[in-house]
């Protein structure tokens, strides 16, 4: 919206009262539309979840400038405590009015400004020419002055209720059917996430307990006393921990993930074990991720973020590019690829994709269309990786791969780490030849991801020190995220839901929907 007399403050405390709660607030459009005091109060009652902001209302003390460098007492003159509290709420992400700024909109900028000037030199009517307002009569009630500085709360932990809202809880629904204690599952990787999200199997099989360690040959003995266990992405099934679950009488594998290149299945069919995975949980939130990681990358979101963090609202070395009318190509079209290739499309893209196994959606239902390999290497602004790892697509991505790349691409990978050569990526990203990196997963994240080294001493954190982590975590052109993509309460809930259903498969005796077997 514009800012008008009439939209000044239309979201205000009524406004934000009428809300859904939990609602998004996102405002790249003027800073005064919104009444900051009243927005902090939706923050902190919990009415609004979280805010997105790239204006301000009173970003004209604030926005391109650099306070960093200054003196304390020089910030301090322009020190705005709503601005300030809002920068300290962890669900409020604030960009210094950078929402306009791609090289095709400064281009169009440009071209603008030399038109406007070459008309006014050759007498020309102005075609962009501006004249001032109709009288205050025919404009109507005068606008409201800008409201005054209100006290904002001194302590971050008080809590202001607003029209008696509650902040709304999510929380597991319990299990309402039978239980069986005699079937025992030990859920290895349960973090307290996890413990909240599988509480309904162990309703469902009250013996069952969690082992927050993941499994590894060390720790799978841990499963002692069960009759099952349950495994997350980066649990070890290899052949010794599979000798080890036999000897613990295990004779169910539940992976709460769809893929399952970590387990020997030819060992485990051999020890009698079966498998059972979750093939699909949710799609869309992997593909969302996706997108989210090019946003990111492209507009410079971290960037942004840290310098509005360190009181620098400059622009410079934020300029991003307009989607709209680029090319992403999708490698990889089963569901997740057909979601990721829907929202691209929806934001103007030209989607190419390539995929073994052609499928009528991305044709038909999508009007995309598919290309060999090369050609979606050679014309993608943006490419994300969709694949399975097998065999075949291991480092697919690898330096001959980026040399037929696109200069300047945006890769995205939320799929498996090792469809890339790690070493051929950190070359493509010092010449320049990728131009952003997305990544989701990493070749060698079982030795880090969920875990948390903040509290280690040093010598702890060196131990098993990953190079080319590193590496990739100080590029500025480098969004890391520790495998999160799938993480959103439906994707949780969905998983619950299966492990539950193949348990049941198992413990009843039925053929097992979601079982993976050795190929023979």
């Amino acid at each position: 919206l514009p800012l008008l007399p009439t939209t000044r403050y239309m979201i205000n405390d009524a406004a934000i009262a009428k809300m859904k709660i939990g609602v998004t607030i996102v405002n790249v459009s003027r800073g005064a539309i919104i009444d900051t005091q009243a927005l902090i109060n939706g923050l902190t009652t919990g009415r609004i979840r979280a805010v997105g902001l790239d204006v301000y209302e009173n970003e004209d003390r604030k926005f391109f400038k650099d306070f960093s460098h200054q003196t304390t007492k020089a910030r301090m003159e322009t020190w705005d405590p709503k601005l300030a509290l809002l920068r300290s709420f962890h669900n409020v992400l604030i960009t210094p009015h950078t929402a306009f700024l791609t090289y095709d909109a400064l281009d169009a900028i440009l071209k603008t400004t030399l038109l406007n000037a070459e008309q006014f030199l050759s007498g020309e009517e102005l075609s962009n020419e501006v004249v001032a307002p109709p009288s205050a009569k025919e404009a109507g009630p005068e606008a409201p002055a800008p409201k005054a500085n209100r006290p904002v709360a001194s302590r971050m932990s008080q809590r202001i209720l607003v029209d008696g809202i509650v902040p709304e809880v999510k929380t597991v629904a319990q299990y309402q059917g039978p239980t069986n204690p005699d079937f025992k599952i030990a859920i290895f990787s349960s973090a307290s996430y996890v413990q909240a999200q599988m509480q309904p199997l162990v309703d469902r099989y009250p013996g069952s307990f969690f082992v927050e360690h993941g499994c590894t040959s060390s720790t799978a003995r841990l499963c002692r006393g069960a009759d099952a266990v349950c495994f997350f992405v980066n649990d070890d099934g290899d052949k010794g921990v599979i000798q080890i679950l036999k000897e613990e009488g295990v004779k169910l594998i539940l992976l709460r993930c769809a893929g399952f290149d970590r387990v020997d299945l030819q060992a485990a069919e051999e020890a009698g074990i079966k498998v059972a995975r979750v093939p699909a949980y949710s799609p869309y939130a992997v593909a969302e991720h996706a997108v989210a990681l090019t946003c990111a990358l492209n507009r410079h979101m971290c960037t942004a973020y840290n310098r509005v963090a360190e009181s620098n609202y400059t622009l410079s070395g934020l300029v991003g590019m307009d989607l709209n009318g680029k090319t992403c190509g999708i490698l990889g079209t089963g569901k997740i690829g057909q979601i990721a290739a829907k929202i691209f499309k929806g934001f103007g893209m030209d989607v190419i994709c390539y995929d073994v196994f052609k499928n009528d959606v991305i044709t038909k239902e999508l009007g995309c269309r598919y290309a060999e390999l090369d050609e979606v290497l050679a014309a993608s602004d943006v490419l994300s990786l969709h694949v399975p790892l097998l065999p075949q697509t291991t480092h697919m991505i690898n330096e001959e791969a980026i040399q037929k790349m696109k200069p300047g691409v945006l890769l995205i990978n939320v799929s498996r780490g090792a469809l890339v050569d790690t070493p051929a990526l950190i070359d493509g990203l010092v010449t320049g030849k990728i131009g952003g990196l997305g990544m989701d997963v990493y070749e060698y994240e079982k030795d880090i991801f969920f875990k948390n080294f903040s509290n280690m001493d040093y010598s702890e954190r060196l131990t098993g020190f990953d190079h080319d982590f590193m590496c990739l975590r100080s590029m500025p052109n480098v969004i890391l995220t520790p495998h999160i993509a799938f993480l959103t309460e439906e994707a949780l809930d969905a998983i619950c839901t299966t492990t539950v259903k193949n348990a049941n498969e198992f413990v009843e005796a039925k053929e097992l929907s979601n079982e993976v077997r050795a190929k023979q």
